[in-house]
């Protein structure tokens, strides 16, 4: 199940501006005297109270979390999608490493998986972050020199012993994650028992 910590991609929505002009009009305003500039003035506010919201939960969770974090996935650029990653310990730190130059911004958490989309002029980066152990910064830092930091960062991604899932929407909102469905062993039902006459 996908929960929602922060959006603006649908800011300028129909729902959003009609929620911000009954704003304005529950505010004291005349229905008629509702601007275009007093719209986007209310929908800029909601979307800073909700940011300065997702930013508290966002820092208290990441403080305490893991000795650091890892966060991989694709960056936009103007020559097509391009893998990355980047292994940060503050908060502040990813922020500037994935959000910057970027217009709309999606921070969502899937059955424990924590996603950054963020759209910018040259295209979207999709990223997905890991907390990550002691044993797994040592890796990046000082072993495997024969590697590239991308095949030192998948490694380390695909382990469990070096990374984990952020479970933050469980742990922060107290979401109920879904469990895939195992198939079952048996492909066929069983047949019946053949019975033989005594």
């Amino acid at each position: 199940m996908r929960t929602r910590i922060y959006s603006n991609e649908d800011l300028f929505s129909e729902e959003n501006i009609q929620a911000a002009r009954e704003n304005l009009i529950d505010g004291g305003t005349e229905e008629d005297a509702v601007s275009d500039s007093e719209i986007y003035d209310e929908l800029a506010f909601i979307d800073r109270t909700n940011w300065d919201d997702a930013c508290f939960e966002l820092k208290r969770f990441f403080e305490d979390k893991a000795p650091a974090y890892l966060m991989q996935g694709t960056a936009g650029t103007w020559m097509g999608p391009r893998a990355c990653g980047h292994v940060f310990t503050e908060f502040s730190e990813f922020i500037e490493k994935a959000m910057r130059d970027c217009e709309y911004l999606s921070i969502y958490d899937e059955n424990g998986h924590f996603f950054v989309e963020c759209v910018h002029h040259d295209g979207r980066n999709i990223y997905e972050v890991k907390a990550i152990t002691r044993a797994a910064l040592a890796y990046i830092e000082n072993w495997a020199s024969d590697k590239t930091d991308q095949e030192k960062h998948a490694t380390v991604f695909g382990c469990n012993f070096f990374s984990g899932l952020l479970h933050f929407a469980r742990d922060v909102y107290g979401v109920k994650e879904t469990r895939p469905r195992r198939p079952s062993k048996r492909t066929a039902p069983r047949p019946a028992p053949v019975r033989t006459a005594a």
